[in-house]
């Protein structure tokens, strides 16, 4: 018998010891602390439950559950004058969604078709970079046009740059237009028939800067 009590007392946990200690003097110091009146208040309130206990228990159960009645659906009657002429989605207090109108769908659909067409999608090389882009990502310089000539000439020049001459002739546009002479451009880039340049927006933004291109043939 005294084994089965070692083996239980070594087996409880020293917290819940503590636990329960400390939650006893709590109660002890709170029972010291009641007046005569908050005794007799708490009897008279233990009796009252402890007879609502009993009466609940010795009581029979012949009280049915009520039985949810189910309401009949309401008949709305609604007046068309009353619906709004637009179709809408949601409620009153919030964004209504409403139709498009045609001329709002044509637009779109002629941009995407633009964008998913042949248009769209034909591709050319850039005369400062010698990449390939989107036609529709590029913007046409023609040779005619001298201030953009002017600074094309000013920052692609090949003069003072000390180049291999195969290196300068490999990109020496000369040959397709004569106003190209000295300036590194990709012959791909070039439209002779249209004497214009192709210029891809990275590009043609730094020109207008009157930058060099970060990845122009010059670099």
């Amino acid at each position: 018998m005294s084994n089965r009590s070692d083996l239980s007392n070594k087996t409880v946990d020293p917290k819940m010891v503590e636990r329960r200690r400390r939650n006893a003097e709590a109660a002890r110091r709170y029972r010291c602390r009641r007046t005569p009146e908050d005794r007799e208040r708490h009897r008279q309130q233990e009796r009252i439950r402890r007879r609502e206990r009993r009466q609940r228990s010795t009581a029979p159960s012949t009280s049915m559950p009520a039985l949810r009645q189910r309401s009949e659906p309401a008949t709305v009657v609604v007046n068309e004058l009353d619906v709004p002429s637009t179709p809408a989605w949601g409620d009153r207090d919030v964004p209504q969604l409403r139709p498009v109108s045609s001329v709002t769908q044509e637009r779109f659909l002629e941009r995407l078709r633009g964008a998913l067409g042949a248009s769209g999608l034909d591709e050319t090389v850039c005369a400062v970079c010698d990449t390939w882009v989107l036609r529709t990502h590029c913007h046409t310089v023609v040779v005619s046009e001298f201030v953009q000539m002017n600074d094309i000439q000013t920052l692609l020049s090949s003069r003072d740059e000390n180049l291999i001459p195969p290196l300068v002739s490999e990109y020496d546009c000369s040959s397709m237009l004569p106003e190209l002479e000295g300036i590194l451009l990709s012959k791909r880039g070039v439209d002779q028939a249209g004497r214009s340049l192709h210029v891809c927006n990275l590009c043609d933004d730094s020109l207008k800067k009157r930058e060099i291109p970060k990845f122009a043939i010059k670099n």
